[in-house]
């Protein structure tokens, strides 16, 4: 393969590889992965319904966006549905990682991808609440490291 034919094949992934991450960028705010409550699912059954809300899905989802260079309306809603979903969870103290599955476990990576995803999209958008609830889980995490009571 010639250099110019690697050049053109480098440049034609690239350009193929973009319009990907676009169409991807598009689908996860459409609505296909999240569920009415706001929540971002585990993932879709063959029959398409959504699986279950999944609070480490919703916190990297929310890191993701924040990480945007130009937030659409329409990523900046459906961040802030799975925001208010996370904070409306700690309201009830469930940090489980799936209420009524696996005895609700809390696993403290989740409570991390939680705790970054709130406080940078939070940052982000300008909302003090969620700021504040990712840091109220980042200290509970704190503290569950250092054996203290929350």
């Amino acid at each position: 393969m010639s250099s110019t034919q690697k050049k053109v094949l480098a440049t034609t992934l690239a350009q193929r590889a973009a319009e990907q991450a676009a169409s991807l960028a598009i689908w996860l705010v459409s609505g296909e992965v999240q569920s009415p409550a706001g929540a971002f699912c585990a993932w879709r059954e063959d029959g398409g319904e959504l699986a279950f809300e999944y609070p480490e899905i919703t916190g990297y989802a929310l890191t993701w966006l924040a990480s945007r260079h130009d937030l659409s309306e329409a990523e900046i809603e459906a961040g802030r549905r799975a925001a208010v979903w996370l904070l409306e969870r700690l309201e009830t103290n469930d940090l489980s990682a799936h209420a009524q599955w696996d005895g609700d476990a809390v696993y403290t990576f989740d409570l991390g991808m939680i705790s970054s995803g709130l406080i940078s999209f939070g940052k982000r958008v300008g909302e003090p609440s969620f700021i504040d609830g990712g840091e109220r889980v980042g200290r509970h995490l704190a503290a569950l490291f250092l054996g203290e009571e929350t």
